[in-house]
């Protein structure tokens, strides 16, 4: 399909309103590895323990049996049929596919295997966790493996009868008798022996004992009685499969003390999910209480601290480069077929600098270089690194720039948020900078952080405001069209606009939105929720008694 009735782009299609769009600068990767590194055996899709546990039963005993999608759909009926339908039911919230009977359910009292299809997410999101967890896994050979702390997990939810798995056809009476048994996503909170095999397999205190992967009773002993270290190095170079997981269960245990350790000091509210994240946000980058800026002493924590600091840092540049590819997307959508060079020349240069003068109460204007407005937000802020309380600060421009509507004002948050990302860098430990910059590409057409700030180093003294937003704009679009190309090579279509002749032209249906791209935090709120360290007591998320003995421990 052509792009507009006079265009020769004949090649491309136009793209469907409802088709996926992820990473379309090609930048998340590199710059939010700490965020896949520290938190293994978690992932954007994984939201309930109980998942865990009933992959480790499907490979204990029904592998052979029955498909895992037939055995993800008779979970599904089970579930639902356990809380009669009612798929908006808390307990239910994040079971996969839990919608499939909406309209049908009060009409249907069998269900058939066969009359209906499902994504079959459970196998494809935490077969790969069990894995880390060293319950289930494939060898070098591509043979299965199974420790006995998969059977250990498999075994806490119950017995059922294998019989019930075979069958192809099910009555709501008998799913309903078997989500009585235990066979229902909210079994978990009455089966403290799930809880505790889980909990433990979370904080790491499992090992290879005699080739074979068991509970580390020794070290959780150790932790009973506040004598555990929770020092880690971050060291790529693994010698085996042993310290490859102790390394990954140190990330992770760590990551999620600072979790309980945020909890008991924010005391976030639970109701806004978004709200929810800014309030973790801001305790690790700015060790700090969102709500009254009271500061955040980490102890023993500081350390992990800091590298989720530099995380949140990644996470405000990737936001800050996606939305100017907003910007961009807006532009082109409205002006089909404007060349490149010409994306900025719609900006209202005039009301660009007012807004930059309203934000910092000083006039700026044409001549006005990069070195001068860094100058200006340290002079406001007194100091190059920022905290609550700060005037200028990054929570306070991310604010303002996510709720700006002109293309002017998005501008200046945007080059205000990489100015002041750009001082905070200088600040961040050398081993944790070399950690996400290794692999990173030093040519400012890659759109890595670490080459936007090297040029801002070199050349903030010479390059003027205007000059190096016209500068970056340009190569935000060419490394859209360079991911464009790249992904269209191996058969994927992720494009927002395609160029012919110098010109770019708009190829959606609708806008793309981007938001931030942290998907972690969440999910631990709901693992740790499951697991009885935190629970929700009014608006608040608060530490249960269980989560306040095991941050102690550590203390």
């Amino acid at each position: 399909m052509e792009v507009m009735e006079n265009s020769f782009l004949n090649w491309s299609e136009k793209i469907s309103s409802d088709s996926n769009a992820v990473n379309l600068l090609g930048i998340t990767s590199q710059h939010l590895r700490i965020q896949r590194h520290f938190t293994p055996a978690i992932t954007s899709m994984t939201n309930r323990i109980r998942y865990y546990t009933l992959l480790a039963y499907y490979w204990e005993y029904l592998k052979e049996e029955i498909s895992s999608k037939d055995y993800e759909k008779i979970f599904i009926l089970t579930c639902l049929a356990h809380h009669d339908g009612e798929n908006k039911n808390p307990e239910l919230k994040h079971v996969f596919n839990n919608t499939k009977f909406v309209k049908t359910w009060e009409n249907k009292d069998n269900f058939e295997l066969s009359s209906f299809d499902i994504n079959g997410y459970a196998p494809n999101y935490y077969k790969r966790q069990l894995e880390i967890l060293r319950c289930a896994w494939t060898d070098e050979l591509r043979i299965p493996k199974f420790s006995p702390l998969n059977k250990m997990l498999a075994d806490s939810m119950g017995d059922f009868p294998i019989s019930f798995f075979k069958k192809k056809n099910f009555s709501k009476i008998e799913l309903k008798e078997m989500g009585d048994k235990g066979f229902c996503i909210c079994s978990l909170k009455n089966n403290s022996d799930e809880i505790d095999i889980m909990s433990k397999l979370f904080f790491g205190f499992f090992t290879k004992i005699d080739n074979e992967w068991v509970m580390d009773i020794e070290e959780y002993d150790k932790f009973k009685n506040g004598h555990l270290n929770i020092s880690f190095e971050v060291n790529n170079e693994f010698y085996s499969d042993v310290e490859n997981i102790r390394e990954l269960n140190l990330r992770r245990r760590n990551t999620l003390f600072l979790f309980l350790k945020i909890i008991e000091k924010v005391k976030p509210d639970e109701k806004r999910d978004f709200d929810f994240r800014r309030c973790i946000w801001d305790a690790i980058y700015f060790a700090q209480n969102r709500y009254d800026h009271s500061p955040i002493n980490f102890k023993g924590l500081e350390e992990i601290r800091r590298y989720w600091e530099f995380f949140q840092l990644n996470i405000y540049f990737v936001y800050a480069m996606e939305k100017f590819l907003d910007i961009v997307q807006k532009i082109v959508a409205l002006n089909s077929g404007i060349e490149k060079t010409e994306i900025l020349s719609i900006l209202d240069e005039f009301k660009f600098y007012n807004e930059l003068e309203d934000l910092l109460e000083v006039k700026f204007n044409s001549n006005s270089l990069i070195s001068e407005l860094i100058k200006v937000i340290n002079n406001i802020n007194h100091s190059n690194k920022t905290s609550l309380d700060s005037k200028i600060n990054e929570s306070f421009i991310f604010d303002n720039l996510y709720n700006a509507t002109s293309i002017e004002c998005k501008l200046v948050n945007i080059l205000v948020i990489l100015l002041l990302l750009y001082k905070r860098s200088e600040l961040i430990e050398h081993r944790i900078l070399n950690y996400n910059y290794h692999d990173q590409d030093d040519r400012l057409e890659s759109l890595s952080m670490k080459a936007i700030f090297n040029f801002i180093k070199d050349n903030g003294e010479e390059i003027n405001i205007m000059g190096f937003l016209k500068d970056l704009c340009r190569n935000i679009i060419n490394k859209h069209l360079y991911e464009v190309a790249r992904r269209l090579s191996i058969g994927t279509k992720n494009w927002i606009f395609l160029e012919e002749d110098n010109r770019l032209y708009f190829e959606r249906k609708s806008y793309v939105g981007f938001g931030p791209q942290d998907n972690r935090w969440l999910r631990i709120r709901n693992l740790l929720k499951d697991l009885q360290f935190i629970e929700f007591s009014g608006n608040e998320v608060n530490l249960t008694d269980k989560g306040e003995i095991w941050l102690r421990r550590i203390e």
